[in-house]
């Protein structure tokens, strides 16, 4: 064994890349989707299917479309369009090649001599 008694280094590197969806970790890594699990989807998707159903055979005309079940993905306001930003898209920057050296010399070691 690698790790502890209990664990390898391997488990370790196996729990913490692959958390459940109701672990801590999980909620350490994306806490708006804590909780949410592939049943809890569906369920969600059920019931909007159910009320848009119940909606329909109402046969009332005034009746408002219900709303759909809230999720972690979706905004609060239906009409909202998401920014670049909020949508997970990265807008790629060209880096000058003098910044660009700059940075790596501040940032790389240099190597021992090998002499």
């Amino acid at each position: 064994m690698d790790g502890t008694d209990r664990l390898t280094y391997r488990d370790i590197a196996v729990i913490t890349a692959n958390p459940t969806p109701t672990s801590h970790l999980a909620a350490l890594d994306s806490p708006e989707h804590y909780g949410w699990t592939t049943n809890t989807y569906l369920l969600a998707h059920i019931i909007d299917a159910l009320n848009g159903a119940n909606w329909q055979r109402s046969g009332q005309p005034t009746q408002k479309r219900p709303k759909p079940f809230p999720r972690p993905t979706t905004p609060q306001d239906p009409d909202h369009i998401p920014t670049g930003d909020e949508a997970g898209t990265i807008t790629p920057e060209a880096t000058p090649i003098n910044e660009l050296r700059e940075w790596l010399a501040a940032t790389t070691k240099p190597r021992p001599s090998t002499a």
